[in-house]
């Protein structure tokens, strides 16, 4: 007997309810999104609550587990959100930034926008290169509201000396959607950039993403690296 037939779906109902659907193995998470039911007129109401308020369907990412029992009244319909939302999340995952592989700004761009670009709080990352250009290390440095204050170039590049790195990719993301820079963005990557020269380590690039599109101050010339 196989895993996807040892388990009731009120089971798996009660280990997202209490648990999160993250706990589900994939064989539990693709049970439960092809077996669950719910009545017509039932979804019907969830349906008119939510777009009454919201117009894009991947708001629902955002709701907090009390948002999601306000809109869907029973723990079935939030258990089975609950499961589509992490199934899209296994369903679009990818693989990280390979060791030993080449990027482009337009790669780097494109797979931060993957990583980052939904994230509403904002992010910075921190790319390792070696003299080939070829990927060491990658580590998200800071959360929240990035200026001057919270940003250093200190803390960048004291994760890069930890790999010895000849070059470093910035990334961070703007939770509005417009990849514009700001003139604190353009400072900060001035900074960065004369503080590598000074102990040996090359910014080569800077990306700014949104959720759908990156800007590139290298490829914009924005800045001069």
């Amino acid at each position: 007997m196989t895993l996807t037939n040892n388990y009731s779906e009120k089971y798996i109902t009660d280990k997202i309810i209490r648990f999160g659907a993250e706990t589900l193995t994939n064989k539990e998470l693709l049970q439960f999104i092809l077996t669950t039911k719910v009545s017509q007129t039932s979804a019907k109401n969830v349906i008119k609550d939510f777009f009454d308020e919201h117009q894009r369907l991947n708001e629902l990412q955002f709701f907090s587990d009390e948002g999601l029992k306000n809109l869907c009244k029973d723990n079935e319909k939030v258990a089975i959100i609950r499961a589509l939302r992490e199934f899209s999340e296994r369903y679009k995952e990818k693989e990280g930034l390979v060791l030993g592989q080449i990027f482009s700004s337009c790669m780097f761009g494109n797979y931060m926008i993957d990583k980052i670009g939904d994230s509403k709080q904002e992010l910075l990352v921190c790319v390792c290169l070696d003299t080939k250009n070829q990927v060491l290390s990658e580590k998200v440095i800071f959360k929240g509201t990035l200026n001057s204050a919270t940003v250093h170039p200190r803390e960048i590049f004291k994760y890069a000396l930890n790999f010895s790195c000849a070059r470093i990719l910035v990334a961070h993301n703007h939770p509005s959607g417009n990849v514009e820079p700001s003139e604190n963005d353009i400072q900060l990557t001035k900074r960065l950039i004369n503080a590598g020269k000074m102990i040996g380590i090359e910014l080569i690039d800077h990306v700014i993403v949104g959720s759908e599109v990156y800007l590139s101050l290298a490829e914009e010339k924005i800045v001069e690296f």
